[in-house]
């Protein structure tokens, strides 16, 4: 997967792919960014053990699920970050699916909400769960 996405994420005209077969998702993430969170809990309920995100705040891969919960580093994360920032990205989550085709870039949490189609029960489901009251 890291060398196939960095790949794609130096081709990448940040042009959004609206319609697409995924069965992996990978996401620049904030851990208290509540849209980061929406995002990658519907990623997980639709992709469940092949989402990676990676914080931006602790440079760190966490857990769709919780992303405050730290996993290993690993050596492609400054690459990562250096092309998220060489794309001129200022928001997150900044997301990415892989399909039969490769890698493709989708957008933020809104762009990805639609992408999926996410009015179905899953994704009202993660939506609900995200609300803080």
């Amino acid at each position: 997967m890291e060398r196939d996405l960095y790949h794609y994420m130096h081709t990448c005209n940040k042009q959004k792919c609206t319609d697409y077969e995924f069965n992996e998702v990978f996401m620049f993430v904030k851990n208290y960014c509540h849209f980061s969170k929406a995002a990658a809990e519907l990623a997980d309920v639709l992709c469940p053990n092949k989402v990676r995100c990676l914080d931006l705040e602790t440079q760190n891969y966490v857990l769709p699920t919780d992303l405050n919960d730290e996993l290993k580093k690993d050596y492609m994360i400054p690459h990562y970050i250096q092309r998220f920032n060489q794309l001129g990205f200022t928001k997150v989550p900044q997301i990415f699916v892989h399909g039969a085709d490769g890698w493709k870039y989708v957008g933020g949490s809104d762009d990805f909400h639609a992408f999926t189609g996410s009015n179905s029960m899953a994704g009202i489901q993660v939506g609900f769960q995200s609300v803080k009251l």
